[in-house]
């Protein structure tokens, strides 16, 4: 089961949900990072069964790498400082969110959000 953390901008008021780095469940390895074409903050699966790398079916295989939101592959790991995705040089405030077991749960080769 992974963490889920709530991060804010003091800026300009972007809000995420995410784990805020390198995070596992049960089945899936994410890593917090920046979608360049929507500009979330998103976390992306990078492994399964506690590794990164393409353990798992061929349909859990295509996911990796991809934006949940927007499904685009050019995501980028969150830098230090976690800076706000929109504003750049903001950092964003972290608060604990919640733990949640649906979370990244692959249904018909997609991601939970």
């Amino acid at each position: 089961m992974g963490q889920e953390y709530s991060f804010t901008c003091t800026k300009c008021g972007y809000d995420a949900g995410v784990s805020g780095g390198k995070d596992w469940g049960w089945y899936v390895v994410v890593r917090t990072s920046i979608c360049k074409d929507c500009s979330n903050l998103v976390d992306v699966i990078t492994g399964f069964r506690g590794n990164d790398g393409t353990y798992g079916t061929p349909e859990d295989k295509a996911e990796i790498g991809l934006c949940p939101d927007c499904r685009s592959k050019n995501v980028v790991p969150w830098g230090k400082g976690h800076p706000c995705p929109k504003k750049n040089q903001i950092p964003l405030g972290k608060g604990l969110l919640v733990l949640s077991q649906e979370r990244f749960c692959i249904q018909e080769g997609t991601t939970a959000g």
